[in-house]
Formats: structure tokens, sequence, C-alpha cells
């Protein structure tokens, strides 16, 4: 797929399925790669490629999970959960993940025991999926108490 793909509702990837993304990948529900089990001893691919000048990435209103089962997981771009970012290894499942760009979730969690998970800062990323701010957030505080 190329450009931007909002899908509504859930996005699953099982073993012996694979999507290739030229550009981003939004889902309003959660996004799982590897979560379903299969026979196969294919993994669960989900590769993310960035285009020059657009946005790119996976961005989810609820929770983005890798892993579990066996997954393969290349992703340039922004990476952005509105719940949790889940990364787990299975106990013989191979999972690979490799991101480029920055990771935004309420919660983090990634637990592995064999494989490496390499993620590498790229600010440019997240600049091009999210857009230069115009103003800084002004916050409002309505109370404010101190106890001594």
């Amino acid at each position: 797929l190329t450009g931007i793909t909002y899908v509504t509702g859930n996005v699953y990837i099982k073993k012996n399925q694979s999507l290739t993304i030229d550009g981003l990948l939004i889902a309003d529900g959660s996004i799982g790669v590897g979560s379903g089990f299969s026979f196969s001893g294919t993994a669960a691919t989900l590769t993310v490629n960035k285009i020059v000048d657009e946005p790119s990435g996976v961005l989810s209103k609820k929770n983005i999970t890798i892993g579990g089962f066996s997954s393969d997981v290349d992703i340039d771009g922004l990476v952005y959960a509105g719940g949790n970012f889940i990364v787990t290894d299975g106990i013989w499942e191979n999972v690979d993940t490799d991101i480029e760009g920055a990771i935004i979730a309420q919660d983090i969690k990634i637990l592995m025991s064999w494989d490496p998970t390499v993620m590498t800062l790229n600010e440019d990323y997240i600049l091009e999926a999210l857009g230069e701010p115009l103003v800084s957030q002004i916050l409002f505080i309505n109370h404010w108490e101190e106890e001594f």
C-alpha cells in the first residue's frame, strides 16, 4: 500500500501474513503483528518504508502489540499508540524489531529474552508525521494545593 492508509477497526497481521506500507498506516483500533497463532514457520511481517517529504509510520488510537508469536517488523517513521506499545517474544518464537523514528505511547513495554530490538531516533520523521507546531501548548491550572 502507498500513501496514507486508514483502517476503521483493528489490524492484525498473523504468522504467514505480510504487509508493506510505503507511507503511513493508521487504525482507529489496535494494531497487532505476530499476535495470532499459526502452524506456519513463516513470520508475520510488517514493513513501513519512508517516502521522501511524506509522513510515515504506524499510528493507532488504541494499542500496538508486536510479537507473542514469530514476527518481523521494520518501521521507518513514527510509531504512535494512544494506549500501550508492547514488544514481547515467545519462548521459541523469533521476534525481530527495527524502528527508525520515534515511539510515542502512554505505556511502553519491551519484554525480550532472545532477540535484539533496534530503535533509532530520527527527529525528522516525527516532524513529518505530526507537523511543525505553530505555538507552544498553553497549560491552564484551575486549582493548586500544597501539603506540608
